[in-house]
């Protein structure tokens, strides 16, 4: 008999919020249009910066909600390295912009 899926934090993050998973982790969500309408995305503390755990999509709105979470809830720290886990525009997005700023890219090739 399978176990039904539990899922420790019921309420995801809303537009533009984090949710703290472990000291030093924050659960973001970044919109996406169709029917899987979101890619979570993750925010680390370096104590000086933040890594981030993939971008979203590249797009106005996308740029708009960074910069909401890096002013709020991310506490106006700059990104300093971005870890992006595959090469789909969901996830790899606004990685030129991030870099643009002055974030490191690790990425598989």
């Amino acid at each position: 008999m399978t176990k039904p899926l539990y899922f420790p934090f019921p309420d995801p993050p809303a537009e533009g919020q984090a949710v703290k998973v472990a000291e030093g982790v924050f659960w973001l969500r970044l919109p996406l249009p169709g029917a899987l309408d979101h890619v979570n995305a993750y925010a680390l503390d370096d104590g000086a910066s933040w890594t981030i755990v993939d971008t979203g999509l590249s797009s106005k709105r996308g740029k708009a909600i960074w910069q909401a979470l890096l002013a709020g809830p991310l506490g106006g720290k700059p990104v300093g390295r971005l870890i992006v886990t595959h090469h789909h525009p969901d996830h790899l997005g606004l990685a030129g912009w991030f870099q643009a700023q002055g974030a490191e890219l690790m990425i598989t090739r």
